[in-house]
């Protein structure tokens, strides 16, 4: 019997002090309820460069300031200027600053790559975002223990890490980045604990059937709207109508026809977003996607892709992270189709989601499409 990857990773004292981190003992729901920008702010003002940084450009602006309210002969366009100026280098502080933190955190990152390599091997979070809070609050843990980061949480939530792994570890390694590192075997056993829990065999998830559960009441866009045209255009109205106020107030100032350049360019990346829907789904919803459909088994059952897309819509609604999330699918025909061209970017290589080819492989050999007939 071969000895699993996850148990050989830890060393006994460690597997103790993983075990004491649970989902019942640390929560990660205040870093998600927080804005944004309050997070944000909070680590940079608990940025020590930040603060000395910070407190220099203060003591400019006080200077110049004093300047300007004892000065002689100082005319007020060169005053509102100044303070234009002022205002502007602010800004550029702040996104320098914001930038510079991303890079350290990153940074931090790739240093601890073994302990994050290690979290994944035991937790085996697949592609679930509530799994990953659950490394994420130990790999805040440890980075706090070991005093490597300067604020109580690195990471606000599962999402944030899943990110940054995928982006700077298990992709990177997918690519053979890795082959010359030293640590090449450690990386290569997480990418394998976290592929098969990405794609582990299950029967119909608990999820689905909850989901499922409420088909019969839900309605899909076919059933409501008289065409595919008027579905359309009510899924691009809200998102249409804010950005082109937004554009046109970004050019109040020009002339009529940059205002009309701003707003056909809007409804031109809406209608884009539309058409090409499927370029925006995310990883975590194509997991969900090709686990929905595995579940439901269509090619049994033809109808059932009316309850896929059914479970599907009612999960990118509870998500609306996207100018499409309600309704994204416009009938069971619209999911085929969606599913079918998922499936050939992942088994081609055109999508990066390696993690998803095995499950694509499955589903492809249990639904019998010819990705090379259909490419």
């Amino acid at each position: 019997m071969s000895e699993d990857p996850s148990e050989k990773a830890f060393f006994p004292d460690e597997k103790r002090a993983l075990a004491n981190v649970s989902p019942c003992k640390s929560s990660l729901t205040p870093y998600k309820l927080r804005p944004r920008v309050v997070r944000l702010f909070r680590e940079l003002f608990s940025w020590p460069a930040f603060k000395k940084a910070g407190s220099a450009l203060i003591l400019l602006a006080l200077a110049v300031g004093t300047y300007f309210l004892h000065g002689k002969r100082i005319s007020k366009p060169f005053i509102v200027l100044t303070s234009a100026f002022m205002f502007l280098a602010l800004e550029i502080f702040l996104v320098v600053a914001i930038a510079i933190l991303s890079v350290k955190r990153s940074k931090v990152l790739n240093n601890q790559r073994n302990e994050l390599c290690r979290l994944v091997m035991a937790h085996k979070p697949g592609f679930v975002l509530s799994n990953w809070d659950n490394v994420t609050i130990a790999m805040n843990e440890y980075l706090r223990r070991k005093e490597l980061w300067h604020t109580s949480s690195c990471f606000p939530n599962g999402r944030a890490l899943y990110i940054i792994f995928r982006t700077e570890v298990y992709l990177p390694f997918k690519n053979s980045k890795f082959d010359d590192e030293p640590d090449v075997a450690l990386l290569s056993d997480t990418a394998n604990a976290y592929e098969s829990s990405a794609c582990e065999t299950q029967t119909l998830s608990e999820k689905t059937q909850t989901l499922y559960a409420g088909n019969e009441e839900q309605k899909l866009p076919v059933e409501v709207y008289r065409s595919k045209m008027s579905w359309a255009l009510a899924l691009a109205a809200k998102p249409a109508l804010f950005g082109c106020v937004y554009h046109f107030c970004l050019t109040f100032y020009y002339n009529w026809y940059f205002k009309l350049a701003a707003v056909v360019g809007q409804l031109a990346l809406v209608a884009l977003s539309l058409y090409n829907k499927v370029k925006l789904i995310s990883v975590t919803q194509v997991g969900q996607f090709l686990n929905t459909v595995k579940d439901l088994e269509p090619w049994e059952n033809n109808s059932s892709w009316d309850d896929i897309a059914k479970v599907f819509n009612r999960i990118m609604g509870l998500q609306k992270n996207n100018y499409i999330a309600a309704d994204f699918f416009y009938d069971g025909e619209d999911s085929r189709r969606c599913f079918e061209s998922i499936l050939k970017g992942i088994i081609s290589g055109s999508r990066k989601m390696p993690e998803f080819m095995s499950l694509a492989n499955e589903l492809q050999a249990a639904c019998g499409l010819d990705v090379a007939e259909s490419a």
